[in-house]
């Protein structure tokens, strides 16, 4: 039997709580107008994630939230994951796949 991982490109995980609204950043790096770089962060209460490769190549959908799971502004603990591999991205909460892309 063969078995084969799929090629990461990038995995970040993290623990976040919130009760605010507005922006709230969680883990970011990018370089303003390099499209390379990565973003997970609320917006008012929905976790959004987001990946530039290049300009070419993204987990993006041209919104604020390019991935978007939304009530997670509730002053709890939870843990998020936002994977991307060759298939896309995809967004993991509390050890649960809630969007991809």
């Amino acid at each position: 039997m063969l078995c084969v991982t799929p090629q990461r490109f990038l995995t970040i995980a993290a623990w976040f709580k919130s009760n605010g609204t507005g922006v709230e950043g969680i883990v970011n790096k990018y370089y303003n107008n390099s499209y390379k770089g990565y973003q997970i962060f609320l917006n008012d209460g929905n976790l959004c994630a987001w990946y530039f490769k290049d300009a070419s190549n993204y987990i993006w959908d041209g919104s604020a939230c390019g991935l978007q799971v939304t009530g997670y502004n509730d002053n709890r603990w939870h843990h998020v994951v936002f994977v991307v591999d060759a298939s896309g991205g995809s967004l993991y909460v509390d050890g649960v796949l809630k969007a991809n892309r």
